[in-house]
């Protein structure tokens, strides 16, 4: 097996730099207990996981809020334990199988309506740190597929219990930069073009090489660029979405610390306002902001906007020692949803020698994309 990566590092959104001898993640920040195969990987390689803080919400000045008034915690811990569970566990547990293809059809409308069908509209609010704040969206845009599969029974409890998750000490990228040792990864390289008639042949900037399958993982709608793509690859790729997900490392002196989110940025009218900040080091002035942004959005624009959040709380932003602009969670509408884009993607592999992986066949968290890449290999190449 054979690894081509575009950058010249590995990881991808695993995304780890290193400031003053500490490292920043600017991806990925924490796993959980349920995340089994990632830890597989992190024993793999001996690598061990560390506390991951706590978070809370606040207004736009920096005060403690309750994301649900107290009154409603009796209708949310019901709507939780009982009815979501059993949604999620038994009705379409389908979805937390690898891949979407398959589905109940249920799930392929809008998270917010989904919601509302089954009277749960507190979970919107409830949910919204998590999902929203991290970058996946909006709950009238999104699926309620992508939703039950990433916020889970598991997932939910280890959101709310902080002994459940685990950082790394060394950063995310840490893992793939130790299992990437013990393999032929080949860094910085350019795919110029694929043929894929007989053997898979690519031709790279480094020169030709023949393989004899092709897994893509790089995003779908990007492989266009160099696949001999045919009708329905293009059509299938070209209905993929993203959304723009900004991550400021910065020196923001006068930051109430810890790790908090703001509720009132979750809403698409607030494109580009700080929905989280993050402090990855005790007493450390350098913290992580994360906004989502709009198309043409930019750097400065997002920076500006940031800034005047950060004066509301009694903090400075003085300077920003990195960025990353992320073409995140690639997704679908609940319309490509339905009309069986998943079923389609997944009656391809194999075909003309290619398969397809990554973050847009399940969903954009580290463990998802590793649970669907081992039910790949097992079910094409055991």
């Amino acid at each position: 097996v054979t690894v081509l990566e575009r950058q010249p590092r590995v990881g991808g959104k695993c995304c780890t730099v290193e400031v003053d001898h500490r490292t920043y993640d600017l991806g990925a920040v924490f796993g959980t207990r349920e995340y089994t195969t990632t830890r597989e990987l992190m024993q793999a390689v001996d690598l061990h996981g560390a506390p991951s803080p706590g978070m809370r919400c606040v207004d736009i000045d920096g005060h403690p809020v309750d994301l649900i008034p107290r009154r409603q915690y009796p209708q949310l811990l019901w709507a939780l334990a009982a009815h979501y569970a059993w949604l999620a566990r038994v009705r379409y547990r389908r979805v937390h199988e690898p891949g979407l293809a398959g589905i109940h059809p249920d799930l392929h409308e809008p998270f917010g309506r989904f919601a509302q069908h089954h009277g749960l509209p507190t979970l919107e609010r409830g949910f919204a740190p998590p999902f929203t704040g991290f970058g996946y969206g909006y709950f009238d845009e999104v699926p309620a597929a992508y939703v039950l599969k990433y916020l889970d029974v598991p997932m939910l409890e280890s959101l709310v219990v902080a002994e459940r998750r685990f950082r790394w000490a060394e950063g995310a990228e840490s893992l793939w930069a130790r299992l990437a040792q013990q393999h032929d990864v080949r860094t910085g390289i350019t795919v110029r073009r694929v043929a894929r008639d007989g053997a898979v042949l690519v031709e790279s900037d480094q020169g030709e090489l023949e393989f004899d399958a092709l897994v893509v993982t790089s995003p779908l709608d990007e492989a266009l660029g160099f696949l001999d793509s045919s009708p329905m690859e293009r059509r299938l790729f070209s209905a993929i979405h993203h959304y723009d997900y900004w991550v400021l490392l910065c020196d923001a002196p006068g930051l109430p610390e810890g790790s908090c989110y703001i509720p009132a940025h979750f809403r698409p009218d607030q494109v580009g306002h700080v929905m989280i900040w993050y402090h990855q080091w005790p007493g450390d002035t350098l913290c992580t902001l994360y906004a989502l942004g709009s198309p043409g959005m930019s750097q400065e624009t997002i920076e500006g906007i940031c800034a005047a959040d950060l004066s509301h709380v009694g903090a400075t932003l003085d300077r920003v020692v990195d960025v990353r602009h992320w073409k995140y969670f690639p997704h679908v509408t609940a319309t490509e949803m339905a009309a069986g884009f998943y079923n389609s993607l997944e009656a391809m592999q194999g075909n003309r020698h290619t398969y397809y992986a990554g973050e847009i066949m399940g969903f954009s968290t580290i463990e998802l994309c590793a649970r669907y890449s081992r039910a790949l290999v097992e079910r094409f190449f055991a």
